[in-house]
């Protein structure tokens, strides 16, 4: 929910301008980048089962008008929930982080209940994307493969995917954007940038770490461990806890803070 400002986001190879019209629930699991930052935001992280999200049905970004009631409520229901925070008890935190993550479930499952792909194209996009999704690590995922299994021609493959660049370069995208979240959350031991290549379908590492280079204007291997959890980390959890920190009563207050770090 941005306070002021505007940002745009990418995930994976998709572009998405969020503003202060609406709230935003974000796949925050995909390789994301930022292309303009000038804002402020509030931002609550839940796994995807306490969503009820599903990344192979459910579009990266989905958007909740503020003109709406529902907008309206959700958005009156966070500033609240964030003005108490500070207040509470352990047992009260309790009860108003179940309530809060029940409405945003709830706000949830009304807004995609009924948004369905409205047509066959829609449908063969979404299609197209799981398949790709399911089997990106797969050496052998390519046009031909993806024409033969959803009986689809090549025109209307390349058709389909012409606005990211191509068949080819949206695979090619993907695998490079899972590789650079693995290799920044890898412990730095031998051969870890082998095995994600390989993890990630590439034939080789030469290759791989040469169209990564082109990608990012990295090295995979100066890349590892960016987001890696530190050992100092635990330790300054377990002092804040100590002192009586009112997110010691969350149990994984590790996950939050090293989704703070990697995603402010």
């Amino acid at each position: 929910m941005l306070k002021s400002g505007k940002e745009t986001i990418q995930l994976d190879v998709e572009k998405f301008d969020l503003n202060r019209s609406a709230l935003y629930f974000i796949d925050q699991n995909r390789s994301k980048r930022e292309a303009h930052t000038d804002h402020e935001l509030v931002s609550i992280f839940l796994p995807y089962h306490a969503l009820g999200y599903d990344p192979l049905i459910h579009p990266p970004v989905l958007s909740l008008s503020l003109d709406t009631a529902l907008g309206r409520f959700l958005s009156a229901s966070i500033d609240a929930a964030y003005q108490e925070l500070d207040h509470l008890s352990q047992n009260e935190l309790s009860v108003l982080s179940e309530s809060l993550s029940g409405t945003l479930r709830g706000v949830f499952a009304h807004r995609t209940k009924h948004a369905k792909y409205p047509n066959s194209r829609n449908d063969q996009v979404n299609a197209i994307k799981s398949f790709i999704e399911k089997n990106l690590n797969y050496s052998w995922l390519s046009a031909d493969r993806i024409c033969q299994e959803l009986k689809l021609s090549r025109a209307t493959l390349f058709r389909h995917l012409a606005d990211f660049g191509g068949v080819n370069r949206y695979i090619l995208s993907l695998r490079l954007n899972r590789a650079y979240r693995d290799l920044s959350e890898a412990q730095p031991v031998r051969g870890v940038v082998k095995a994600v290549a390989e993890r990630w379908g590439f034939s080789s590492q030469a290759h791989f770490s040469r169209v990564f280079k082109e990608e990012f204007d990295v090295s995979p291997a100066s890349l590892v461990g960016r987001w890696a959890q530190k050992p100092h980390d635990a330790a300054a959890t377990d002092n804040a806890s100590q002192q009586g920190n009112i997110f010691q009563y969350s149990s994984d207050i590790a996950a939050l803070k090293w989704a703070y770090e990697r995603y402010r």
